[in-house]
């Protein structure tokens, strides 16, 4: 039997030749895999059986606060900060090292005092001893997803808000014809009616009655009809808003009213169409109900908020005999609600009737 060839010098030299090239291009495999993993974005480490860490990568060293010379050779839970808890995290090591791969989110608290919430990916037994974990710091996606998710219930309410509101609106709009305009057209049709039957000198104070009624309707479509026009803030401050509106009422109602306003402040323009309409339904009020021929208007900047007072020498009236559920009164402590503010209202028989709202800047 003939025994097999010794390799030649020239061969030995080759197959060493070949065996550095390899391990030359294995040396810089690993270099290039160490530096994508120093330049991960995620924390990446390697631990052992014991949960110890082996190995970490620069995004690691960052998240934990900690030079890697003060993490390496400590065990995973005393690095996160889990504090007394160990049963649980032994617990889930087990599970981890019978599933041999788990995907979760932890909360720790680092040595700065801040809390991150992690999501977790963990490869148990990648090789013998050996377990990769990678963290990824998703504290703000998730504060995100919860802010999201409270501005979409915020948004939910407020247009269920807005849709109560118009209802509402709606219906004090159907109880003012029904409670004005309309009476008045009725009565008038009835005054006409009688007129009709009565002598000359009776007919005649009827026909005037009539007018009278008639103009009551009048100017009652006319109010409706102002307060169902948009009020034009746009480009206006809040004192020229105030001020164009409060003409139109003068005018409509044939009243004075004082305006004495000193509010240099800018509100969004929906700030200053919900302040608008609550004091415009106070100068109404007032304008409607209160028999007095001068109302006062004035405005303040006071601490941070906008002052704005309604107030009347009227007739006044008992606030503790008011139904429950008035709907004009209601909607204007909702929109100041709405606002952040504050409405107050105080009157008595014979004493006048004074309306302040207080309204935050922002």
């Amino acid at each position: 039997m003939t025994s097999p060839a010794e390799p030649s010098v020239s061969d030995l030299r080759a197959a060493a030749e070949a065996a550095n090239r390899r391990a030359e291009q294995l040396g810089s495999a690993l270099l290039e895999t160490r530096r994508i993993l120093d330049h991960s974005q995620d924390a990446l480490m390697v631990l052992d059986d014991e949960r110890r860490y082996v190995s970490i990568n620069r995004a690691a060293s960052r998240m934990f606060e900690r030079a890697p010379h003060e993490i390496l050779g400590r065990t995973f839970e005393t690095v996160l900060g889990f504090g007394e808890d160990i049963a649980a995290v032994e617990a889930t090591w087990a599970g981890l090292l019978a599933a041999g791969s788990l995907r979760t989110d932890w909360t720790v608290r680092l040595p700065s005092g801040a809390e991150l919430v992690l999501d977790v990916t963990v490869t148990a037994s990648y090789q013998p001893g050996r377990h990769l974990v990678a963290l990824r710091d998703v504290t703000a996606a998730r504060r995100d997803a919860t802010e999201l998710a409270a501005r979409e219930t915020r948004l939910r309410f407020l247009l269920e808000e807005i849709e109560r509101v118009r209802d509402d609106e709606r219906r004090r709009l159907a109880a003012d014809i029904h409670d004005q305009s309309l009476q008045h057209l009725i009565a008038a049709r009835m005054s006409l009616g009688v007129a009709d039957q009565l002598g000359p000198t009776d007919g005649v104070a009827m026909y005037a009655r009539a007018g009278e009624l008639l103009d009551g309707a009048v100017l009652a479509t006319r109010e409706l009809l102002q307060r169902l026009a948009p009020l034009h803030t746009e480009h206006r401050s809040l004192e020229e808003t105030i001020a164009a509106q409060v003409g139109e009422l003068a005018d409509l109602h044939g009243v004075t009213i004082a305006v004495d306003l000193d509010v240099p402040v800018t509100l969004t323009e929906e700030r200053r169409l919900l302040v608008s309409r609550i004091l415009g339904e106070a100068v109404v009020n007032a304008c409607r109900h209160s028999g007095s021929s001068r109302i006062r208007v004035d405005g303040r900047v006071e601490h941070g908020t906008v002052r704005l007072h309604v107030g009347d020498d009227g007739c006044g009236f008992d606030p503790e005999a008011l139904e429950a559920g008035v709907v004009g009164l209601q909607l204007m402590q909702e929109r100041m609600v709405a606002l952040g503010g504050e409405l107050r209202l105080r009157s008595e028989l014979g004493g006048g009737t004074d309306v302040t709202m207080t309204v935050p800047l922002r």
